[in-house]
């Protein structure tokens, strides 16, 4: 009787050990299915190189909707500044020259068109694709979609760079004079104004995960700064010459500044040590990081396009891009 009723304590075992397994298979199975590739990749054979690619190789063989989002954009009122909307829909375009345009790019619909007749330094999005603020020759001016305008901040002239800080609802921007002020878009109120005492920066980016706002300055050094501080939180000595550009990746882990001589270091935002190094062959005058972490360095006439540079080192760019004019 007692190995009997051994017996059957262990079927039921068995039995229930075997539920298990084909639920575990089936839910593998179900995971698979719905499983989707990487995509916005290229994959190359053994004897090419994804670098040696061309858009207008890789046009014709898309399908119909991607071939719609390869188009170009003959500007002629100087240098731009570019600023994307926190949907992607929407593409802001600012030229030295003072053109300004606000464009939906998918559909490549113009939405406002205006010229202000003076230097436009930098541009930037609001709170959405509705309203945004432009460092021009003197003053920032803040415009809707329709291209009217809404106010102009009198109190802060010759601002060099502009970031808006969308979960806090601040607008900072940096100053020829050395000056980082922060502005409160809901009550149009200063909130904060720090003198760097650094001099006029050389560039500027943000810390998406955090709010924490970054600076290139000529000295070659970044350092990063949040309103509740005087000093810097950090300042690191990156590089012999101006940092022309630096940009955080939007998990908020590392750093990338751009100095004079064609260097492009990497940082650790946790011990603020060098990573890796790149070099390029003239100086980035520009750097944005996209949300699948690639990193795009605008070089003169050239982009460069780096694809897992934040897990080890690269021996080449992933993709390089030739222009007819400079990049900005």
């Amino acid at each position: 009787n007692k190995q009997m009723k051994r017996d059957k304590k262990l079927d039921a075992k068995l039995k229930k050990n075997e539920v298990l397994r084909k639920e575990a298979q089936r839910r593998v199975q179900e995971n698979n299915f719905l499983l989707a590739e990487s995509r916005g990749f290229l994959v190359a054979d053994d004897n090419e190189k994804t670098l040696k690619f061309a858009q207008r190789d890789l046009k014709p063989l898309l399908p119909m909707a991607n071939q719609r989002n390869i188009f170009d954009l003959d500007l002629q009122f100087g240098d731009y500044s570019l600023d994307y909307s926190h949907n992607g829909r929407s593409l802001l375009l600012g030229g030295q020259k003072g053109h300004l345009a606000l464009m939906d790019w998918q559909n490549k619909h113009l939405k406002s068109e205006i010229n202000v007749k003076e230097r436009i330094r930098d541009i930037c999005f609001l709170h959405n694709e509705t309203m945004f603020a432009v460092a021009q020759k003197k003053y920032i001016f803040m415009y809707d979609h329709q291209g009217i305008e809404l106010h102009c901040l009198r109190d802060y002239k010759k601002a060099q760079f502009l970031q808006f800080l969308r979960y806090h609802f601040l607008l900072v921007s940096s100053h020829y004079n050395g000056m980082l002020r922060y502005m409160d878009t809901s009550t149009g109120k200063g909130v904060r104004d720090i003198q760097t005492k650094k001099g006029t920066s050389c560039s500027m980016c943000q810390d998406y995960t955090t709010g924490v706002i970054g600076l290139g300055h000529s000295s070659g050094e970044f350092t990063l700064w949040t309103p509740n501080l005087s000093k810097p939180v950090v300042s690191v000595y990156a590089h012999p010459s101006a940092v022309r550009a630096i940009g955080i990746d939007h998990a908020g882990r590392h750093i990338i500044s751009a100095g004079q001589y064609c260097r492009v270091k990497i940082w650790d935002m946790r011990t603020f040590k060098m990573v890796d190094q790149y070099w390029t062959p003239e100086p980035a005058e520009s750097l944005t990081l996209s949300q699948k972490g690639v990193l795009a360095l605008g070089c003169g006439g050239v982009v460069q396009l780096w694809n897992n540079w934040f897990r080890e080192k690269q021996k080449e760019p992933y993709m390089i891009h030739k222009l007819k004019k400079g990049t900005s």
